[in-house]
């Protein structure tokens, strides 16, 4: 049975440091969980890039996080009602609290307030962070190299205090592994820990931090017929339409891009500009904006409207429809940009189709892949196309592999949102109901963190 957890932590990033992997666990198990952030610390001049790594914590993580007040508190009080309403407001079942000896003043206010406000919750468990003083802990959760590796990308959002030692990955590690120890004196095994000093009347949430079994994603079936017949729609005078009704799959579909026909409109004095090339049959529908400076290498179709921002290179076969734009210093080669595609800056992409009004946004690497519609793709995401070993990608296609022919990236379905930071391995395959986190690791349709 699930339970409501509910972590109070003085700063951001304190209550990560003393129970991260606890933090990390209870939701693995499907707890509900919150972080109650009870201010932003004593540098006025810090508070909106703390409140920013707050905000990194939301979109990355599925926890809840709530500011309490950006000011420290100055008086006990005030603090106690504030906290009595938010436990009342959130009801929880255990709560986690900041151990009352410690050096920071903020710490040991916070944990009086929060010990008083939380009298009637039966299970409070108090964490020690690197300021606290005189911690004799009863109850530890241990975790696994996996769990603790997670903990140090949550407290990575907390970039502006990266120059802290105790924060340092190696610091954290050792922390852990120290407690570990501590927690089972004699095993011979290495393990990670967190210490807690229990006030409670019952252990039995202490359970396994075995994850639950993973429930079932839906996978939309009709996201490849639909799409191919929109390319069938879109290349109809520039490809043979029974090409593309043979192709059952992404990969046979890229497959298809070299036999597009592409004649040429451009005249000979749009090529005589000394900072941008031009070879090959171009054609250019009218409202193009071409840059100044870059590399454009035909055939290629360039639809209405579209803008291609400077030093870009573009090399076909290519098309790209309507009211496209492409951003500064991106590479592009044999590849299907739908009407409405955003690229930003510095993309590299390789034969890949990009259906309508998905945004890639900066510094992204794409190989090989199929992304749906009204995607979005945030800044460094990452899709391999080819192994180490070079053996020929296998591909997953909803549920079911599939033998390609040799290179192979992603197949992404439509309306799909990602999250920053994000590597895909070569096959995998991102349904819309796939639960993605910054910095995860997709391959297959799983995701691994």
């Amino acid at each position: 049975m699930s339970e409501r957890v509910l972590f109070i932590s003085p700063h951001p990033d304190d209550v990560e440091f003393g129970a991260g992997m606890t933090i990390l666990s209870r939701m693995d198990q499907g707890d509900q969980v919150k972080s109650l952030v009870v201010c932003l610390g004593n540098n006025p001049n810090e508070y909106d890039v703390r409140e920013e790594e707050l905000g990194h914590v939301r979109d990355g993580y599925d926890y809840e996080v709530e500011l309490l007040a950006p000011d420290p508190p100055a008086e006990l009080h005030p603090l106690i009602t504030r906290m009595e309403e938010q436990i009342k407001a959130f009801a929880p079942d255990v709560v986690y609290l900041p151990y009352g000896k410690d050096r920071h003043q903020d710490h040991t206010l916070v944990s009086e307030a929060a010990t008083i406000a939380a009298r009637t919750i039966a299970n409070k468990y108090y964490y020690c962070t690197p300021s606290t003083k005189d911690f004799l802990p009863d109850h530890y959760f241990v975790g696994d190299r996996e769990l603790l590796e997670r903990k140090i990308s949550l407290l990575a959002c907390f970039y502006s205090q990266r120059e802290k030692a105790y924060l340092s990955p190696n610091e954290i590690r050792a922390y852990a592994q120290t407690s570990g120890r501590n927690a089972l004196l004699y095993s011979n095994q290495v393990h990670y820990a967190e210490p807690f000093l229990s006030q409670t009347l019952s252990f039995s949430q202490q359970r396994s931090p075995k994850r639950q079994a993973r429930k079932s994603i839906p996978f939309d079936e009709s996201f490849l017929p639909r799409s191919i017949e929109r390319l069938e729609e879109l290349l109809q005078p520039l490809i043979d339409p029974d090409r593309l009704k043979k192709a059952s799959f992404p990969w046979e579909v890229i497959e298809c891009i070299p036999e597009l026909t592409i004649e040429n409109n451009l005249p000979p004095d749009a090529r005589t500009s000394p900072s941008l090339s031009i070879e090959g049959a171009v054609f250019v529908e009218e409202g193009v904006k071409l840059p100044k400076i870059g590399v454009i290498k035909g055939p290629i179709h360039i639809g209405k409207d579209t803008e291609i921002q400077d030093y870009c290179v573009l090399v076909g076969p290519m098309y790209i429809g309507a009211n496209v734009r492409i951003g500064y210093y991106s590479s592009i080669k044999g590849s299907i940009l739908a009407p409405g595609v955003r690229i930003g800056q510095q993309i590299d992409m390789t034969r890949s189709i990009i259906l309508d009004n998905t945004m890639i946004s900066h510094a992204n690497t794409i190989g090989d892949s199929f992304i749906g519609r009204d995607c979005w793709l945030p800044g460094k995401t990452n899709i391999a196309n080819l192994r180490a070993d070079r053996i020929p990608v296998r591909a997953t296609i909803g549920n079911k592999t599939y033998p390609t022919n040799g290179k192979y990236g992603a197949t992404i379905e439509d309306g799909v949102k990602l999250p920053a930071l994000v590597c895909m391995m070569p096959g995998s395959y991102v349904a819309k109901g796939l639960r993605v986190k910054l910095m995860d690791i997709i391959s297959g349709n799983r995701v691994h963190r």
